[in-house]
């Protein structure tokens, strides 16, 4: 997965010199389309975790927000969430 960023204003913005990659692996994890405003998504999340929690999930690191393509209507804005999960016991021992 790439992970970019765009500068609408790069005047008034600080930008580094040099990005350092990050490199993960999702081996476990929950995925949500989020359709509506990016406002909205601090409550996504909140809501996310506690069903999570409620389904004895365990969140690790790293989880993150891929935004769709900007649009004019706010209702509209697709984000896709995708948040880290632990590894049951038995898949990370099969995996060794």
């Amino acid at each position: 997965m790439f992970v970019g960023v765009e500068v609408t204003n790069a005047q008034s913005s600080t930008i580094p010199d040099e990005l350092e990659p990050f490199d993960f692996e999702l081996r476990r994890h929950m995925k949500h389309i989020h359709i509506g405003p990016y406002q909205a998504l601090p409550e996504k999340w909140k809501a996310l975790r506690a069903e999570l929690a409620a389904r004895g999930e365990i969140v690790e690191f790293p989880s993150l927000e891929v935004y769709g393509h900007s649009c004019a209507d706010p209702s509209k804005a697709e984000t896709t969430i995708l948040i880290g999960l632990k590894q049951h016991a038995r898949t990370a021992a099969h995996e060794r």
